[in-house]
């Protein structure tokens, strides 16, 4: 049977009987499908189904079997062997066809992955369509193969090519209600008999018995277990309708059976239905079994009729020799045809045919688009499908009587009686939409002496009306002819009257007066950096002549008759453009605004951008500088009339230069600065007035390029620290008896006694430090290097007062970490040789590599491999930052390059801008000659400016980075009291290998206003792999303070989630308080009203964290007489951290707020 012909022809043989009605009806293309189209079909259980056994719910064929009839499953159709299929196999999920097997029809499937595989020596004489992978693995594909695009066809190639779109696959048929059985006799059935219809017992036979079903009826049976062979004779008695029947409560055991049909019928008026679950079967699983018969063909197992088993499996064909059925076989579970076995298709049928009709043809046109069909049926209660083919499109009502459609094509009509048969017909639409021809004519000109002029359209169909469209129609309007006194385009538009289409076309009217385009260019503003600009006004016209003019507060400052003066005062500016030909003009303006003032932090280089080798930062300062007049000391650290700078050698060169510049005439660097792990970099103090002589020969022949040491980060914001309680330390130290006692703890930090009066002393007096005259211990700070070049803040000093409070025992070391990166990195091996079992770090160098680890990074992994507990500040920088691959356009007007695409085609970062001072670092992911990676150095040279709405540039300081490093500094001021909008661009000057980018505010309080991605602001050894990094929360807001729990990480705290060699680091990875007393004024509010200054940051929650792993150290010791390893540290404090923020990890809050008790319990 065909089951996808596109017009549907019923053939209907009706009998009424009982409740069933029969026909037989092809079902139409990619409409649902009923159950008597299948020979052979199996469900997907259901509820009271029994689970088949292997391969579970599918119809399975074994070899030399011939199936003459279609194939359905609702999930798998399989063969084991060589069958022959004469039919269709249509699957809801997959097809699985060993070697050699003859399909006759068409194969689908609708499931998705690997849907159809076919083994070798296969002759497939229909269609192959699936929504997944198709394999066929040889043989011949006499059809068409369609799947879906990017999907796989493996195999011979098939005569009807292959078809890469989304298949039409068949609704698979509803498997039918199960029948509501009258209940089972009890009169078993166990010899030669004649039954008339009624209910009985069981049936048990023995072999070689006979079995008379003496006239059409229904026959009732709790269960039938054959053995033997038997025969089953259905006598029809000569009714032309009748049915037979056969409910049977439980399973079915045929065993071998022979049926003869007497007296007229056939195999279509036979129905068996078993309730049976398979129970009493060998496997559980089976409810229907039939064997085979022996070999030769009297001798075979036959049956005649249809077999529905709803709660499990039919079995055809157990045991050896062969079998000879007709009718169909379906299983809500699953259907097994074993070999020998031949089937051959008559289905029972359930229905009777309505009438359906899809009513005349019709005809759509320009004017009617849209057309009811008028189809028709006369069985009540019957539903309507209608389906479009051959371009055909339903607009609404596909399942009414009459739907409306706007498309030519073919439609059917499908009418499904309530019984489930339905009947088809098929309408015609046809399309008549031609349209007529038009000419408007030929073009007109309009002169001074012919102000109106007469234009002429033709067209060859005789039937037509006439409309004119255009600027000046005087006359004829709605004629051929029209008469027209204005330039412009003039449209006909002609009808059809016949059918309603219509056509246009245009003629121009022009004229010799044309006026001249103008634009006077976009809006810009001044501000106080950017007092001048030039206006960028332009004009088309060949022979235009400009004219600027302005309103109050305009300043032309020259060019007034040019396209592009450059002005110098906030206003509208009026271009006026006259075409020195006709004497034509136009006019445009454009707005000059006044914008927020935004100071550079020194005075910025031309353009932004400098090649010089001691860049924009030094050239600034050899040109400008006052000595004392730098205050902030945010770029350059002074020492009288010098500066201290970094040299980037060429390699091999360094010693060469260091005995060139070192306290030399005309150089004369002094006070160097030992550099450890970078052995291309000399640092030392050098004189303002010598920096020329670095870039010229011999001393520019070895340098790479020259930058000013910035000064690095502290995370800052008779007393003892807060967040002794919150962390709930004060719980470990006492409840296990520890205060650190014999491990050494300490700090890197800006300065220890740098402050004028000797605080230090003071504090050791009032206990507050451990040392000589202490109350309680006398064991002094290990000062191995302080601050050497004058006063500072002694944030270290601020931190040691904070592991004292925690730890007390602890001997405490202090050494200074902000003089430069390299020393920063030998200080941490210092410590780690001066025997600090525990080292905090409260330090930022904003040149310390974003993307990989720098010389600090690599020496906290190298002292924490030693055994070392490396505590770090995640930083103060919020999520200040963006991070995302560049993405090149175009770039702001006067700017050199590609700029990055912040989002949606926007070259600019739109940032709200609190007064103060900023300090912006944006650094790509390249080679960094300074770390050694002298290949190639950066090969990408990326710039940052800072601009104003319009994108122009306020001013930059970049340099030429080729060779050299990846990183740009903007440093600038805003001034007053009140936040400014700006905005960032970064441009890309040269260099084309992709690369991630990424800026950090590190100084000034900034919001984005747009465009939030990568806003991690955790660089340098803070993301360092062995570092255990800190953030911060008030101990206010902790629960020991009755805050909220979990309590909320600060606002400033640094987020985590900066790649490190394309790597996402889990940082930070604890939280710890901060906002407790010390007695160094920081310059943090007093939020507690007590005596003592408040030590807010990142840099106070670190020692926290340092004197918990001190008590820790002391406690495993004590009592275990072992050591913790870094490792283990960082997994005790993570594990037993109270969670925060997101659950699990996240990059706002780690693992979590630190819980000291909780680590200490781990012991107990």
């Amino acid at each position: 049977m065909d089951l996808f012909k596109s017009i549907t022809i019923s053939v209907c043989k009706y009998i009424l009987m009982s409740l069933f009605v029969v026909c037989i009806i092809n079902p139409v293309n990619a409409q649902q499908q009923n159950i008597s189209d299948y020979l052979l079909f199996s469900g997907n259980g259901g509820n009271g189904a029994t689970t088949p056994a292997n391969p579970g719910f599918a119809v399975q064929i074994s070899s030399s079997a011939t199936i003459n009839g279609p194939v359905g499953s609702y999930n798998l159709v399989q063969t084991t062997g060589s069958s022959v299929i004469n039919g269709e196999i249509h699957s809801g999920g997959t097809i699985d066809l060993a070697n050699s097997n003859n399909v006759t029809g068409n194969i689908s499937a609708a499931g998705t992955g690997n849907s159809i595989q076919i083994g070798s020596n296969a002759v497939v004489n229909g269609n192959l369509d699936a929504n997944g992978n198709i394999s066929v693995g040889g043989g011949v594909v006499n059809g068409v193969v369609t799947l879906p695009n990017g999907l796989n066809y493996n195999g011979p190639t098939p005569s009807g090519g292959i078809v890469y779109t989304s298949p039409t696959l068949p609704m698979l048929p509803v498997l039918p209600t199960p029948t509501l059985f009258p209940a089972a006799g009890s009169t078993n059935v166990t010899s030669n008999q004649s039954l008339t219809p009624g209910a009985y017992g069981d049936m048990i036979l023995g072999g070689n018995k006979r079995i008379t079903f003496s006239g059409p009826g229904t026959y009732i049976f709790n269960s039938i277990q054959n053995s033997g062979s038997n025969t089953f004779r259905f006598d029809f008695q000569n009714s032309a309708t009748g049915v037979f029947l056969i409910y049977v409560h439980g399973d079915v055991d045929l065993n071998k059976s022979k049926v003869l049909i007497l007296n007229g019928g056939d195999a279509s008026r036979i129905y068996a239905e078993t309730h049976g679950t398979g129970a009493s079967s060998p496997s559980g699983t089976v409810a229907w079994n039939i064997a085979n018969g022996s070999s030769g063909n009297q001798n075979r197992s036959k049956w005649s009729g249809t077999i529905y088993a709803p709660y499990a499996a039919i079995k055809i064909g157990s045991g050896s020799g062969s079998s000879n059925l007709t009718g169909a076989f379906w299983s809500g579970t699953q259907v097994t045809i074993n070999s020998g076995v031949s089937l051959f298709y008559d289905p029972f049928i359930f229905c009777s045919p309505p009438t359906a009709s899809a009513g005349t043809d019709k005809l759509l046109t320009c004017a009617v688009t849209n057309i009811a069909l008028d189809g028709s049926a006369s069985t009540a209660g019957a539903t309507y499908s209608w389906q479009a083919l051959n371009g055909g499109n339903i607009v609404s009502g596909s399942n009414t009587i009459n739907p409306v459609v706007n498309a030519a094509g073919s439609y059917i009509i499908t009418v499904t009686a309530s019984g489930g048969c339905s009947s088809s017909d098929t309408v015609n639409v046809s399309l008549n939409n031609t349209p007529p021809d038009v000419n408007a004519g030929s073009d007109m000109v309009l002169t001074c002496q012919n102000t109106s002029v007469t234009i002429d359209a033709s067209s060859t169909n005789p039937s037509l009306t006439y409309s004119w469209t255009g600027p000046g129609i005087l006359s004829g309007a709605n004629s051929s002819s029209a008469t027209v006194n204005l330039p412009g385009v003039y449209t006909v538009v002609v009808t059809d009257t016949h059918n309603g289409c219509t056509a246009s076309d245009q003629t121009t009217v022009t004229t010799n007066t044309s006026i001249p385009d103008v634009d006077a260019g976009p809006p810009n503003a001044l501000n106080c950096i950017l007092t001048q600009l030039e206006l960028l006004g332009s004009s088309n016209t060949a022979s235009a002549l400009f004219s600027w003019t302005f309103s109050a507060g305009g300043v032309i400052d020259s060019g007034e008759t040019t396209a592009t003066p450059y002005i110098s005062g906030i206003a509208t500016y009026y271009l006026t453009v006259t075409d020195s030909i006709n004497g034509c003009t136009a006019l445009d303006s454009v707005e000059i605004f006044e914008g927020p003032c935004i100071l550079p932090y020194y005075a910025p280089c031309p353009d932004g951008k400098v090649q010089t080798l001691i860049g924009c930062e030094l050239s600034s300062l050899y040109n400008n500088y006052i000595p004392g007049s730098d205050t902030v000391n945010d770029i350059y650290i002074f020492g009288g009339d010098s500066v201290w700078i970094e040299i980037i050698t060429i390699q091999g060169q360094t010693q060469n230069l260091f005995n060139l510049v070192y306290q030399t005439t005309g150089y004369g660097l002094t006070d160097t600065i030992p550099n450890g792990l970078n052995p291309l970099i000399i640092t030392g103090k050098y004189p303002i007035a010598n920096l020329p002589s670095l870039e010229v020969p011999p001393a520019s022949n070895m340098i790479n390029y020259v930058r000013p040491v910035y000064p690095a980060l502290t995370s800052a914001g008779v007393t003892t620290t807060q967040g002794d309680v919150a962390q709930k330390s004060d719980f470990a130290r006492n409840g296990f008896n520890v205060d650190g006692t014999g491990v050494k703890v300490c700090v890197l930090s800006d300065s220890y006694n740098k402050v004028l009066g000797n605080p230090a002393q003071a504090d050791i007096l009032n206990g507050d430090l451990p040392g000589v005259g202490s109350p309680n211990y006398t064991t002094p700070v290990d000062v191995i290097q302080d601050y050497p070049y004058g006063a500072a803040s002694d944030e270290g000093r601020a931190m040691l007062q904070i592991v004292h409070d925690i730890a007390p025992g602890a001997e405490l070391g202090f050494r200074t970490g902000t003089i430069s990166e390299g020393d920063l990195a030998l200080g941490i091996i210092e410590l780690a040789q001066a025997g600090c079992n525990v080292i905090a770090d409260d330090i930022t160098f904003i040149t310390s590599p974003f993307f990989q680890d720098g010389v600090i990074a690599k020496a906290v992994d190298s002292v924490t491999s030693m055994g070392v507990k490396y505590f770090v500040a995640a930083g103060n920088f919020d999520s200040k930052s963006y991070q995302n691959q560049y993405s090149p356009m175009a770039a702001p007007l006067g700017l050199v390059g590609t700029a990055h695409d912040f989002g949606s085609g926007d070259n600019l970062q739109s940032v709200t801008l609190e007064p103060g001072a900023y300090t912006v670092m944006l650094q790509w992911e390249d080679s960094i000659y300074s770390l050694g990676q002298t290949n190639t150095g950066t090969v990408n040279d990326f710039d940052i400016y800072i601009t104003n709405e319009f994108g122009t540039q306020y001013f930059g300081f970049n340099h030429v980075n080729t060779g050299g490093d990846p990183y740009e500094v903007l440093p600038f001021i805003v001034p007053g009291v009140v936040p400014i909008n700006a905005n960032f661009t970064i441009v890309r000057a040269s260099g084309n290998q992709a690369a991630n980018i990424k800026f950090v505010i590190f100084r000034g309080e900034s919001t984005f206003n747009e465009h939030s991605a990568g806003t991690s602001t955790i660089v340098g050894q803070a993301n360092a792999e062995g570092a255990i990094t800190l953030g911060a929360v008030n101990y206010f807001n902790t629960p020991a303070f009755g805050g909220p729990t979990p309590p909320v990480v600060q606002n400033f705290s640094s987020r985590g989630g900066t790649p490190v060699n394309g790597v996402l680091r889990t940082k930070p990875d604890i939280v710890a308080p901060n906002g407790g007393n010390t007695t160094v004024q920081l310059g943090g509010p007093n939020v507690d009203g007590d005596l003592f200054p408040n030590f807010f940051g990142t840099s106070a929650a670190t020692p926290h964290a340092a004197g918990v792993a001190a008590l820790l150290l002391d406690a495993r010791m004590k009592y275990y007489g072992l050591d913790i390893n870094p490792t283990e540290m960082k997994s005790l404090l993570t594990s037993t951290a109270l969670d925060m923020d997101a659950p699990g990890f996240d990059f706002n809050s780690g693992y979590g707020y630190i819980q000291a008790d909780s680590a200490m319990l781990t012991f107990a």
